[in-house]
C-alpha cells in the first residue's frame, strides 16, 4: 500500500483574513505565523503563496519600487522605443520582477497607450509631454528655462523625455519666454579697459579635443591680444602642468603680468 502524502490544508476559511493582510503589505512568512498564532493552523509561506496564485491575487509593487519601474518604462518608451515583451526582458534583467499585466497597468497609469508606430505614436508622446510642460508652466517654475535646464528639471522629477522633443513643445507653448531669452543672450559686455601691456594675462584651456587625446592651454595679453604662450599636448588640465607652463614663460620672456585672470 502506497503511503499517503501530507493532507492538503484548506485555507478557504481564512481567505478574507489573508487577503486583508496581503493588501496591508504583510509577507507570506508573517501570514504563516499569524495563522499559527490565531487559528493554530500550521502552513508554510510557500503554500500560502501558491494559494494566492490559485486565487489569482497578485501583490502590487511597493511605492518606491513602482516609481523606479515607471521611470524606466518612460525611458524605454520614449527614447528606446521597445515593445512590451522587450520592455519586460530589459526590466527583468535590471532586477524588476514584474509581470506582463503589471507592465500594462503601469503604462496606462503613465498615459502610455499601446505602442503604435508612426504618426499616431509621435502624437501620443507629444500630448503627454504637453501635459507635463503645461503643469510646470502653471507653477511658474520653468518660465525662461533653456534647453539644458529644462531637460534637467524634468529628469530630476522622474520624467525621462527626449531633449529635442521637450524643448520643441516648450518653445511652442511658451514662445515669448524663449524669444525673450534669445534677446537677453545678445547683450554685449561693457568696455574692457586695460592700462597697458603685461597688466593682465588671461589664461584658459580648450577641452573640446580632449576625447581625442589633445589638450590645449593658452595665455594672451589682455591689452594687445598677443598670444603669450600656447600649449598643445596631453596634459593641460592639471595644476602642475599649468604652473609649469607659466613659470617656463616667465623664465624665457623675463616678463611677468601684474594680474593673471583665469576662468
Amino acid at each position: 500500500m502506497m503511503p499517503r502524502g501530507r493532507p492538503k490544508i484548506n485555507l478557504e476559511p481564512y481567505q478574507l483574513h489573508l487577503l486583508g493582510l496581503f493588501h496591508e503589505g504583510v509577507t507570506y512568512a508573517q501570514m504563516a505565523t499569524y495563522l499559527l498564532e490565531e487559528f493554530q493552523v500550521r502552513v508554510t509561506s510557500r503554500t500560502i503563496k501558491q494559494r494566492f496564485q490559485t486565487w489569482n491575487v497578485r501583490r502590487r509593487l511597493p511605492a518606491e519600487v513602482e516609481d523606479g519601474v515607471k521611470n524606466q518604462i518612460q525611458v524605454l518608451f520614449f527614447e528606446v522605443g521597445l515593445e512590451d515583451s522587450d520592455m519586460l526582458h530589459v526590466l527583468h534583467n535590471e532586477g524588476f520582477q514584474i509581470g506582463k499585466y503589471t507592465l500594462v497597468r503601469l503604462r496606462f497609469e503613465l498615459g502610455l497607450r499601446r505602442r503604435v508606430r508612426g504618426v499616431e505614436q509621435s502624437q501620443q508622446a507629444d500630448e503627454l509631454v504637453q501635459q507635463l510642460v503645461g503643469q510646470e508652466l502653471e507653477k511658474g517654475v520653468i518660465d525662461g528655462y533653456g534647453r539644458g535646464y529644462l531637460y534637467t528639471h524634468f529628469r530630476q522629477r522622474g520624467h525621462i523625455i527626449a531633449r529635442d522633443r521637450l524643448f520643441r513643445i516648450y518653445r511652442t507653448m511658451n514662445y515669448e519666454a524663449v524669444e525673450r531669452r534669445k534677446r537677453d543672450l545678445q547683450r554685449h559686455r561693457g568696455e574692457y579697459i586695460v592700462p597697458g601691456p603685461n597688466f593682465i594675462w588671461s589664461i584658459d584651456g580648450y577641452s573640446k579635443l580632449k576625447p581625442y587625446g589633445v589638450e590645449i592651454y593658452a595665455c594672451i595679453d589682455a591689452y594687445s591680444r598677443y598670444i603669450v604662450w600656447i600649449y598643445v599636448g596631453i596634459s593641460a588640465c592639471t595644476a602642475v602642468s599649468c604652473l609649469r607652463q607659466f613659470l617656463k614663460t616667465l623664465k624665457e620672456t623675463e616678463q611677468q603680468p601684474r594680474f593673471v585672470q583665469s576662468n
